[in-house]
């Protein structure tokens, strides 16, 4: 648990490379099917984890968790938890 979405980042693209190693281990045609697979869905993520960075700047900060409690009823606070 980080309150930087950076470091966020750094731990999900590490998810996604041991995901696709461990995915793609037995090699077979269905084993290198699913690797893409995963590597693609981690992409879905990554670029979810980007645009809540590029919002966040608008705050001046990536600390995501130090401004949940002053901005509780903001929409875009709202919507950067949802990415």
């Amino acid at each position: 648990i980080s309150p930087n979405l950076i470091s966020i980042l750094l731990g999900w693209d590490g998810l996604g490379l041991v995901s696709y190693c461990l995915v793609i281990y037995y090699q077979n045609v269905k084993s290198f099917n699913a690797g893409m697979l995963t590597a693609l869905s981690n992409r879905i993520g990554d670029v979810a984890l980007l645009m809540a960075i590029a919002w966040m700047m608008n705050y001046g900060s990536w600390n995501y968790v130090f401004y949940l409690e002053m901005m509780k009823n903001d929409f875009s606070m709202k919507f950067i938890t949802y990415l």
